[in-house]
């Protein structure tokens, strides 16, 4: 009975020091990896901007001003005011914080639907087949255009738009997770498990889940910076969120008539959205390097 305890305790100690190593390369690679600093770096500011936003600025992005109205960046209004005198730091600030939310909450959903809906239709025989058709058939539809026919019809409103980019991102997750999962069920560790006995669902969820899971965090480090920018196309084409909303794409939108003689309203959201995308695309760039052993080099 000592023996046993004394052979247990060792080989947990054996794992807890290979996991600890584990952990160790994989922090060593990520900090070696210039992209995810650079970009991790510049979403987490960020977010914190998205955070400290009441702090940094304490006008209201809703108070409307006549006479200060397409007033140049001041002390008292650092980036300046819009054509109805309202603050556009405020307002970039707001719509950082809407920009995130969305990207954020598009993703986690898409991402997990996406999942669900390529290993099913790798692993079912009867649905699965129909399921993918329909992935295909969605797919054959250009993004934008299909998320705004959708918002169109549901409605312009937070939650319509983050359905409808929910649905139009979710085909792309389900069709690579599709693709890995038929390349990993002719693995002879599928074989293996299956030969012993184990469920088809155990496989899917124990063996081929882990390994499909890598490139889908790929695919949504991408769609991350794919949601925001629809989401500010969806507002600036007038059929996202509502005009006056401190969204950065309303901003551009309302913008563009003053372009000429006030064009700070249009340039400080439109370098927000574009440092934003940048960061969270050399942030894909990155968990892309890190997680496919293809574009591994040097880490």
């Amino acid at each position: 009975m000592l023996k046993h305890t004394q052979k247990d305790s060792v080989s947990t100690r054996s794992e807890s020091t290979d996991t600890r190593r584990r952990r160790g390369r994989l922090v060593k690679r990520i900090l070696r990896n210039k992209s995810i600093i650079f970009g991790g770096g510049l979403f987490l500011v960020f977010v914190l901007l998205a955070i400290l936003g009441p702090v940094l600025s304490q006008q209201d992005p809703m108070d409307v001003s006549v006479r200060d109205r397409l007033m140049g960046p001041a002390r008292t209004h650092l980036l300046g005011t819009d054509q109805m005198g309202r603050d556009i730091l405020s307002r970039i600030l707001y719509g950082i914080g809407l920009s995130l939310l969305v990207g954020t909450t598009v993703v986690a959903l898409a991402s997990s639907i996406g999942i669900m809906l390529g290993l099913i239709g790798a692993y079912a025989e009867r649905i699965g087949p129909v399921i993918m058709r329909l992935v295909d058939g969605l797919m054959a539809f250009p993004g934008l255009i299909l998320a705004l026919a959708l918002v169109a019809v549901l409605g312009s409103r937070l939650e319509n738009i983050i359905a409808a980019l929910t649905f139009v991102y979710t085909p792309r997750v389900a069709r690579v997770v599709h693709a890995i999962t038929l390349e990993l069920k002719t693995r002879e560790f599928v074989y293996a498990a299956r030969a012993i006995g184990v469920s088809s669902f155990s496989v899917m969820m124990k063996h081929i889940f882990p390994n499909a899971l890598g490139p889908a965090v790929v695919q949504s480090s991408f769609m991350f910076a794919s949601a925001i920018l629809s989401e500010a196309s969806l507002s600036f084409l007038g059929v996202g969120l509502p005009p006056g909303t401190p969204s950065l794409g309303v901003m551009l939108s309302e913008g563009r008539m003053y372009l000429l003689n006030a064009p700070w309203i249009v340039i400080f959201p439109g370098a927000t959205l574009f440092v934003m995308s940048l960061g969270l695309n050399i942030v894909g760039d990155g968990v892309r390097d890190l997680l496919d052993p293809r574009y591994r080099s040097g880490t």
